[in-house]
Parts: structure tokens; C-alpha cells; sequence
């Protein structure tokens, strides 16, 4: 082969490589952003994910799992029918509840605690109307809260009391948007943001391929969403993130007491500290909406040791300031460039 022979076939041969690499950097990427929004438990949801196919049916389907698991406003969810004591049989998903909630009861000294459910009812946040419990009635209550005194055995749950009931919405709404962000990741999705209610899972980036913005709300007593302002934003991704507050579900007495939905466990009592709101990052929305509502029970300074306890676990809290204004204070590990 004479030299220009050679130098033709090398230069065909680059162009082909040439080529094959434009193919595969300037084709259109296959897929488009799909977006549902609808209502679940009581609350609305908002799901966005870059796919090639529409997942709004088994989206669905995992709503309808851990609805007839944990949810105690479903009559026929395994947990109705062990409040109910009309079963002792418990299925995965109510299994792993338990299991984290022994965790994040003891990371908490007690103050995240699902067996909460006859003081919430009691204070009127159930299915019973407002009331003003007395002590009395508090003290006979709290004999039946505790984690502790339930575990399960061989699919079969044990309480120590029959009248001890479970209550999973302070975590429900978390693991929901965990199980639907794996569904998704499951079947090749890698950018995707799931809120139900304020609580938030997401992995990747955006439409606009940058990280995912959230905001958190300015407390104010109202439970009108036209009400609602931003008291700051920052940008994260592949964590959960939860929010938690008492300005937006409470009773006021006819004195104008403002009564919070939060209950301590320890105490029997709605619980107000100098925490307005919590907003937690954490690995998982599991984790981040449990955490959320134990600091709200727990106030600042504890709830910034658990923080400190925990590397993997950022949150900002708002608090009041003297002037009667917000003051934002930040845990130590939150990135300083998302203050």
C-alpha cells in the first residue's frame, strides 16, 4: 500500500471514530420530565422525574402500599387493625416502622414516639374533637405510650398493654417519598424529586441540571396555604428533607391559647419551645421527618446535640428572636454556602 492509500484509510478510519463520538455526545438523551401532583392522606404531592416512560401507576401502587400498612385513618391498614386489637399480624413495611422507631426513639430520649396516639386523640389532633385533657386524664394516657413496650416476634406484634396504639404520621409521609424515590431508581431513574406535604426525597439534579431548591416557610398561625412566605431557600441533593412546625396545625382555647399538634410522649402535653420550625436534611426522608418532629418537642440546644451526635444529619431552626422577629440558627455541619 502506497502512502497516500495509508494516509486515506487513517484518515477514514479517524473520521469514523470522530463521528461515533459525536453520535454518542450530541444525540437528543432519551426521556423527558414527567411531573404528577394529586392528593394523598389528607395533603397534596408533587413528583417530578427525567424517564423515558410514565411511572404515575406504580407511583400510585406505593402509596396504596404504605397506606394500607401505617395509615390509622385507613380502616382495613394492618395498623388500624392492630390498634384495634383485631390482629396481631404485621407485614413488612409496618415491620421496618417498628424498627426504626425503636432507633430514632432512643436517638431522641423519647421524644419521637408513634405509640403517641391515644394523646394525640385525646387532644383533639385525631380522630376525637378538640379538648383540654386534665392531668389526670394525661397521666392515665401516658401508662400506654412507650415503643418499648411493643416489638415484634415472628411477624407477630407483642404489646405489653392492649391499649397501647400506633401512630406513624409523623413518619409515614417520609418513608412514603423514600420508598417512591427507590421505585424509581429501581427502573434507571437517577433525577428525581418527591414531596408529599412538605416532606421531601430527591437524587440527581433538575430540569435545568443543577442542584434541587427548597424553601423553607415563615412560621405564622395559619393554615392558608396564600398565607405562606419563604424565609430562605437552599439548594441540595440525595437526602431527604422534612419541615416541621406547630403554626400550621393547632387549636386555639377559648382563653387564645395556641395548642400545638406536636405532643411530647414524656410529658402527655402539647409541647412548645423556643423551636418555631425544624428543617432537617438527613440521608433519608425517613429519618429527616422523625427527626423533625422530636425537635420540635426537644428545643434548640438539645436538638443541636443530636445533630452534633450525628455527622450525616444537617438542620436549620428558626427560632424568635428578641425584637419579636425570626432568628435562624444553623447546625454546625450545614454547608456554609447554602446559608
Amino acid at each position: 500500500m502506497d502512502d497516500k492509500k495509508k494516509y486515506r484509510a487513517i484518515l477514514l478510519a479517524v473520521l469514523g471514530v470522530v463521528g461515533l463520538v459525536l453520535v454518542f455526545v450530541l444525540r437528543p438523551e432519551r426521556g423527558k420530565w414527567w411531573r404528577h401532583s394529586g392528593v394523598v392522606w389528607a395533603t397534596e404531592y408533587h413528583i417530578q422525574y427525567f424517564a423515558d416512560r410514565d411511572y404515575s401507576d406504580s407511583i400510585l401502587e406505593v402509596f396504596r402500599r404504605v397506606e394500607m400498612s401505617v395509615s390509622a385513618f385507613a380502616p382495613e391498614s394492618t395498623v388500624s387493625k392492630i390498634n384495634d386489637n383485631r390482629s396481631d399480624s404485621v407485614d413488612a413495611v409496618m415491620a421496618y416502622m417498628i424498627e426504626r422507631s425503636h432507633e430514632l426513639s432512643r436517638i431522641t430520649a423519647g421524644a419521637f414516639d408513634p405509640t403517641v396516639r391515644p394523646l394525640v386523640n385525646a387532644w383533639g389532633f385525631g380522630d376525637d374533637d378538640m379538648a383540654l385533657p386534665d392531668t389526670a386524664q394525661v397521666d392515665s394516657l401516658r401508662r400506654l405510650v412507650g415503643i418499648d413496650k411493643v416489638k415484634v416476634v415472628d411477624g407477630r406484634i407483642q404489646k405489653q398493654n392492649a391499649g397501647t396504639q400506633l401512630d406513624f404520621s409523623a413518619i409515614a409521609k417520609g418513608f412514603g417519598c423514600d420508598e417512591i424515590v427507590r421505585m424509581l431508581q429501581r427502573n434507571g431513574v437517577k433525577d428525581c424529586l418527591v414531596e408529599v406535604g412538605g416532606e421531601i426525597a430527591m437524587s440527581g439534579h433538575n430540569s435545568e441540571e443543577k442542584l434541587w431548591r427548597i424553601s423553607i416557610d415563615t412560621p405564622a398561625y395559619s393554615a392558608d396555604s396564600a398565607c405562606r412566605s419563604s424565609i430562605m431557600a437552599f439548594s441540595m441533593t440525595d437526602c431527604g428533607v422534612a419541615t416541621s412546625g406547630n403554626y400550621r396545625n393547632y387549636h386555639t382555647a377559648a382563653d387564645g391559647t395556641h395548642y400545638g399538634h406536636i405532643i411530647d410522649p414524656v410529658t402527655g402535653f402539647p409541647r412548645q419551645t423556643d423551636v418555631l420550625s425544624a428543617t432537617v436534611c438527613a440521608p433519608n426522608c425517613t429519618t429527616a421527618d422523625a427527626l423533625a418532629t422530636a425537635f420540635m418537642v426537644l428545643g434548640l440546644e438539645r436538638s443541636q446535640a443530636v445533630v452534633d451526635a450525628y455527622p450525616d444529619v444537617k438542620a436549620v431552626f428558626i427560632t424568635a428572636d428578641k425584637s419579636g422577629g425570626f432568628k435562624t440558627v444553623f447546625s454546625k455541619n450545614w454547608p456554609a454556602d447554602k446559608k
